[in-house]
């Protein structure tokens, strides 16, 4: 069931789920949500109540990867532009993040492959999203605080 919290505790999340989306959302260069806020994601508790809660993402107009001509970066984040990545998520620990950056580079191809294949984009708005995603694979162009987790 979908819940409708704000300020939801952290403890209660399912972390490596958390760490997954923050990691998507990394990759996609979206600065535009917010799990404790519930901003632009979905809070999900399974009908087993004893089980963590899971994020889903919604809402990827103001990211780099779509780069929106009406978007704008999130300046209390110090972006200067939206095609700048901020870690917003809630777990930095390198023991969670270091499997799904690896778990990220497996689903590269795929990632690819549905850009290329969507017929209502360009093949220069192809080219250009594929650019993007692949800065996320290049060490020096990490957050300083995610270097040594998506290394």
């Amino acid at each position: 069931m979908e819940l409708e919290a704000m300020n939801i505790d952290s403890s209660r999340l399912n972390p490596r789920q958390e760490a997954l989306v923050s990691a998507f959302q990394y990759l996609i260069g979206n600065a535009d949500w917010s799990t404790t806020l519930s901003r632009n994601v979905k809070l999900i508790q399974p009908y087993d109540t004893t089980a963590k809660v899971i994020v889903v993402p919604y809402d990827f107009d103001f990211s780099g990867l779509v780069d929106a001509p009406y978007a704008v970066p999130d300046n209390s984040l110090g972006l200067k532009s939206v095609r700048e990545r901020a870690f917003l998520g809630i777990h930095e620990n390198v023991e969670v993040l270091s499997p799904i950056k690896r778990y990220l580079e497996s689903k590269k191809d795929e990632m690819y492959a549905v850009i290329n294949d969507c017929k209502s984009l360009s093949k220069p708005t192809k080219v250009a999203m594929i650019t993007y995603l692949e800065t996320f694979y290049s060490p020096d162009a990490t957050s300083p605080a995610l270097h040594h987790a998506f290394k």
